[in-house]
């Protein structure tokens, strides 16, 4: 992979940050993107050392980086795949793919929160709305990124107030099936069970989903904890805890 490795594989120095970009224009009333796409490459697991599909991925570092955000990233990552040429010679082709964050493995969850999870969250204290979702095939560490951005989200929420009242519900989506992971065990399930609807005026409408309060952080991280623990799991043969996203 490093024969392989193009010279100015480094992320470029030239290319503006456009997140931060995309933060001052906010600031500034001048938002014109209302979306980030970013992307994070987990550790190869133990048992999958020394299997034949496998593939190298680069998260070049930005040392160039003049940021002024808590974290100096890069945009791009690079895969590189081992292919045979049709003279029968073996070769390793670079795919350099751009984000507006790329997260190599020794990235914390920290440290896609305040990246990532933090502006989202200022976004909603100011009567916006944060949306955030993970996607990848199963094993490539979802649930692990989203629980720890749901842990950076608790300590944010009370930050400038610790007597913020909030209100939480928390669902779970598998294939057509509903799932309040909230739901009090001592109350019967409602008619119906939890279902999702259009309203007329073209909202998304989620009927019968529990809410709960919380006034504090040690509250809201006990609902979350209550609901993780109340999801279903199904093991892979990638990663034996997996479970689908909520």
């Amino acid at each position: 992979v490093a024969a392989a490795t193009p010279a100015n594989i480094d992320a470029a120095s030239t290319r503006g940050n456009v997140v931060d970009a995309k933060a001052a224009n906010a600031v500034n009333g001048l938002e014109t993107s209302s979306f980030t796409v970013c992307a994070r490459v987990r550790p190869v697991l133990r048992h999958e050392l020394g299997q034949s599909e496998s593939y190298a991925v680069v998260v070049p570092t930005n040392a160039a980086a003049k940021s002024t955000s808590a974290h100096n990233h890069t945009e791009e990552m690079s895969v590189f795949t081992p292919k045979v040429s049709l003279m029968g010679k073996p070769t390793i082709v670079p795919a350099p793919s751009a984000f507006d964050f790329a997260f190599g493995e020794a990235e914390s969850n920290e440290a896609v929160f305040e990246a990532v999870g933090r502006p989202l969250v200022r976004r909603a204290l100011a009567g916006q709305v944060g949306v955030c979702f993970a996607y990848g095939q199963t094993g490539s560490g979802k649930t692990h990124t989203i629980n720890g951005l749901m842990d950076g989200l608790v300590g944010q929420l009370y930050e400038a107030d610790d007597r913020r009242a909030i209100s939480m519900q928390y669902m779970e989506c598998l294939g057509a099936n509903l799932h309040d992971c909230l739901a009090p065990s001592s109350v019967p399930a409602p008619k119906g069970g939890v279902a999702i609807g259009e309203g007329l005026d073209g909202r998304v409408i989620v009927k019968n989903l529990s809410s709960h309060k919380a006034v504090d952080a040690t509250a809201l991280q006990r609902l979350v904890a209550k609901a993780q623990g109340l999801r279903s799991t199904a093991a892979t043969e990638r990663n034996d805890e997996s479970s689908p996203p909520p």
